[in-house]
């Protein structure tokens, strides 16, 4: 194992990115020590201070466990690793998905929609459906006007929404949680809402359209097959960039 020298701007970013990149490409077998401090700020080029930050940070993604006297030692991350790093584990360098990762995600995505819908089904008030139109026709008219952006930007409001209408504290806090983890990557994933747009906006019979439909009529059956119905194209998309 050799790492390289990096660049004075942001360190310890770039020491951690090389160290947390090995350890998922499983180029340092957990319950294997790291070279020492001393060792690493030689490759690296960096001095000890700026090692430390980065195991730090690599500490607190559940990759590495420290000790004084012993050093840092490689962790299991599918045991400790926290769902910080899922960004890491889904995107590769070049901004494709990775396919193992990308299929549990799918699933997950599918179960927490058809979690939100169900609810919004039974708890959307008029207000929410109001403004779910809005924003839908918002994307719709983005649709028509070839605005890839505002398409991207109207279907996350969209969804934010659309969360909140299920009125669960628990579904609307894990959409922030996801939300946040993805941020830093928001180029990769705004181009997946554009991509779906051009797939499954339009028309009265559009899965959204129906989605609002069913929300309105608090049709938790119909609201769930239209969910569902958009994580077929969704599939499609995150697969054809997968590597």
């Amino acid at each position: 194992m050799q790492f390289t020298g990096v660049e004075r701007s942001a360190l310890p970013d770039a020491v951690t990115e090389q160290i947390r990149g090995a350890i998922i490409a499983g180029e340092v077998e957990p319950g294997s020590l790291l070279p020492s401090e001393r060792e690493l700020a030689l490759q690296f080029g960096v001095n000890r201070t700026t090692i430390r930050e980065s195991l730090q940070a690599l500490e607190l993604l559940g990759l590495v466990s420290r000790r004084q006297g012993v050093g840092a030692r490689v962790l299991d991350f599918h045991e400790t690793g926290s769902l910080d790093l899922l960004p890491y584990i889904l995107l590769a360098e070049d901004g494709s998905f990775r396919h193992d990762a990308s299929d549990g995600l799918l699933e997950l995505t599918g179960i927490y929609y058809g979690l939100v819908v169900r609810n919004a089904a039974r708890k959307a008030t008029v207000d929410d459906i109001a403004e779910l139109e809005l924003l839908l026709s918002h994307a719709e008219a983005g649709l028509e006007e070839g605005t890839g952006d505002g398409i991207a930007n109207s279907l996350l409001l969209f969804y934010r929404r659309l969360i909140r209408s299920s009125h669960s504290i628990v579904l609307e806090l894990l959409g922030n949680s996801f939300e946040q983890l993805f941020a830093s990557d928001a180029p990769s994933f705004d181009s997946v809402y554009a991509d779906l747009a051009m797939r499954t906006l339009g028309g009265p019979r559009s899965p959204y359209r129906r989605l609002l439909d069913a929300l309105a009529a608090h049709d938790a059956k119909a609201a769930t097959k239209a969910i569902a119905d958009l994580a077929e194209p969704l599939e499609i998309i995150v697969r054809g960039r997968s590597r």
